[in-house]
């Protein structure tokens, strides 16, 4: 596969489906409850995956698509051409705000990112990673973030680490400058690759959630793993530490208590 022809189309198609969402915001959204209240599932969260499911197998032949809302493929090993989609990351930010949510898209090969995608629908900005070319947003590159350690910045958490409150969790936030919760993935990981905060921890990522970010770590030398330790799971649910490299450290000597 050439990668920057497929980066090249792909993101062409990217923008042109944030115009189009843009564009129908201003009509009444079709509300669905998933697992409870607090799932939530709209009729534009399965227009966009269903478009974006129909583009990579028309155009790119995928046979292997990890997608939130179930219009993907069966996906049982990471053998070969692997695509993860998120199509409405936040999509209670999206209900409520009509602002910080995203589209998240991911390419792997055989395990080893190659393309990642994390879209500010209502900005349009487009940041993208490319293996091996470094990362960007709208064209410009992004330049890899001051590797300071956890007391020099803030720390992105998920609401349920924040409410738990475990005498790990707080050890670590007094050590921060900070605690910050945006409800989405696509705000919180891009926190990081941003130089905004220097550590993300999130205790139930799924793998649209996060696969994006891990194919900006790489270009931008910056840590993901699970917070057990081990690498990133693309198939299943995982506890996940994104931080620089200092912040990762001490981050992952007290993980296992989160």
């Amino acid at each position: 596969m050439d990668l920057l022809r497929t980066h090249l189309l792909l993101s062409s198609h990217l923008l042109k489906l944030g115009h189009d969402l843009r564009q129908a915001l201003p009509s009444k959204l079709q509300i669905e409850t998933k697992q409870n209240r607090l799932d939530l599932v709209t009729n534009i969260d399965k227009t966009v995956e269903q478009n974006l499911v129909a583009y990579l197998q028309k155009h790119f032949a995928a046979e292997k698509i990890i997608s939130e809302e179930g219009y993907g493929t069966t996906v049982e090993d990471l053998s070969g051409y692997v695509w993860t989609i998120d199509p409405i990351d936040g999509t209670m930010n999206f209900i409520t705000q009509k602002n910080s949510f995203g589209i998240l898209v991911s390419l792997y090969k055989d395990g080893c990112g190659l393309l990642g995608y994390i879209y500010e629908v209502m900005t349009d900005r487009l940041y993208y990673a490319i293996h091996n070319y470094g990362a960007y947003c709208n064209g410009h590159q992004l330049q890899a973030p001051a590797n300071l350690a956890l007391t020099k910045g803030l720390l992105i958490s998920d609401e349920r680490l924040i409410k738990k409150a475990s005498p790990a969790f707080l050890k670590v936030a007094e050590e921060t400058l900070g605690i910050r919760s945006y409800g989405s993935a696509t705000c919180e990981t891009l926190s990081i690759i941003k130089g905004e905060a220097v550590a993300y921890l999130n205790c139930s990522t799924q793998p649209w959630d996060i696969a994006p970010a891990l194919v900006f770590a790489a270009e931008l030398d910056l840590v993901c793993t699970q917070m057990s330790g081990q690498a990133f799971n693309l198939l299943g649910e995982n506890k996940i530490i994104f931080a620089t490299p200092k912040a990762h450290t001490p981050l992952q000597e007290v993980a296992l208590y989160l």
